[in-house]
This record gives structure tokens, C-alpha cells and sequence, in this order.
């Protein structure tokens, strides 16, 4: 029996990008899954695009909140806690990825508890060169340690597909009270100790703007 994986969109305000993000998750080779929309209260013209989707047979839950929560990471957790799968992708609303994304890593994820794509950075001008994670600093596979808390261990959550999240430790965990750290505070409170692989077999785009390209 294939494993359920459960696809969590946190949107907000971004409307320019979200059929091509969209046109990514649900057209995946892999079809087993469910998708959670939720909306931050997005002020530009997402929720038309979204709305689209509302009765779409793959949407498990679509939520819209009528007040900003300030934070992304709050969404990350009512994802998390509102997510039946065996597997969890948190896939952000500005970014893309292969259509056979979900298949290769689910492959990779009978070996480890977390397959992170290579990330290929992106914006509307240009695509551009690998941004390398530094949880992969001395090769390919990794065990999340304190050796990695001076940093953010996976650049981009939309690269990484993971186990299931204990429902009581996600209700005790932290990383959403952070409006700015919540991803590596995250990663260390639910990752420290587990090994982390990374996959050169598909790929995620992370969109970064020209103004924060170096």
C-alpha cells in the first residue's frame, strides 16, 4: 500500500506565483496525497486563485484566516497538526519544483528520516546556480547534531520531505513563536539526532528576488 503524504501550502500574498506552484504539487508522478491550503489572510489576489482548488478531490483542508497570524511558522504547525500522512512536505507558495519530486523522495526516505532536493535558486529573470545546504557541508548524509545549531541546516523547507511529526511533541514544540529563526529552531526540535540524506535525484526551486541574490 503506498504511503500517504501530506502537502502543506501556507499562502500569503503571493498571487503572482501560485498557479506555478500549484500546476507542481498536483500534477506529482506520485499521486498518494493530500493537500492543506491554508491562507494567512493574503491581501492581494491569491484567494482567487485558491478558491479554484476549494472542492479539488486531493484538498483535505482549505483555510483561510481572517487575521495575519505574524509568522509563517504558525502555519508550518496547524499544517502539522491538521496532517494525516505517513509523510509531510511543507511546499511554500512562491517556490516549484519536478513533477517527480515527491516519487524520488520518497525513494530516498527508506533510508533516513529526511530527503532534501538539491536546490536550484529562481526568480522571474533567471533560473540560477545550486545553493548548496549546509547540513551537507562534509557530504551527502548527515546526523543533525550540535554542531549544526549555529546555523540553519536546510536553506529552503520546500526541498525536504520527512517522517510524520509526533502529534505531542508538536504540541509541546516552540518553532512557532519565532517570526524569523522558527525553521532551524524546527529542524534541531524535531530532527536533532535523526539523519538527514541529500538528493541530487530531483529538484526544488527556491525563488529568491534579485535584491537577495549575492
Amino acid at each position: 500500500m503506498e504511503n500517504l503524504v501530506s502537502v502543506i501550502l501556507p499562502s500569503y500574498n503571493h498571487s503572482l506565483y501560485l498557479k506555478e506552484r500549484l500546476t507542481s504539487i498536483f500534477n506529482q508522478t506520485y499521486q498518494n496525497y493530500e493537500v492543506i491550503i491554508l491562507d494567512d489572510a493574503s491581501t492581494d489576489d491569491s484567494l482567487s486563485i485558491l478558491d479554484s482548488y476549494r472542492n479539488h478531490p486531493k484538498v483535505s483542508h482549505f483555510i483561510v484566516n481572517t487575521e495575519n497570524s505574524g509568522s509563517p511558522f504558525k502555519q508550518w504547525k496547524k499544517g502539522l497538526e491538521l496532517a494525516l500522512g505517513d509523510y509531510m512536505w511543507i511546499a511554500e507558495s512562491d517556490d516549484r519544483c519536478e513533477l517527480n519530486f515527491l516519487e524520488m523522495q520518497l525513494q530516498q526516505l527508506k533510508n533516513c528520516d529526511m530527503s532534501v532536493a538539491k536546490i536550484i535558486v529562481f526568480n522571474d529573470e533567471l533560473v540560477g546556480k545550486e545553493l548548496s545546504h549546509p547540513a551537507f557541508m562534509k557530504g551527502d548524509e548527515a546526523i543533525l547534531n550540535e554542531e549544526h545549531i549555529l546555523y540553519c541546516p536546510v536553506l529552503n523547507v520546500s526541498s525536504a520531505l520527512f517522517e510524520k511529526i509526533d502529534k505531542q511533541k508538536l504540541h509541546d514544540s516552540k518553532f512557532a513563536d519565532f517570526r524569523i529563526i522558527g525553521d532551524r529552531v524546527f529542524y534541531h526540535e524535531f530532527f536533532h539526532g535523526k539523519k538527514l540524506v541529500f538528493n541530487d535525484s530531483t529538484l526544488s526551486y527556491f525563488r529568491q528576488e534579485l535584491k537577495n541574490l549575492s
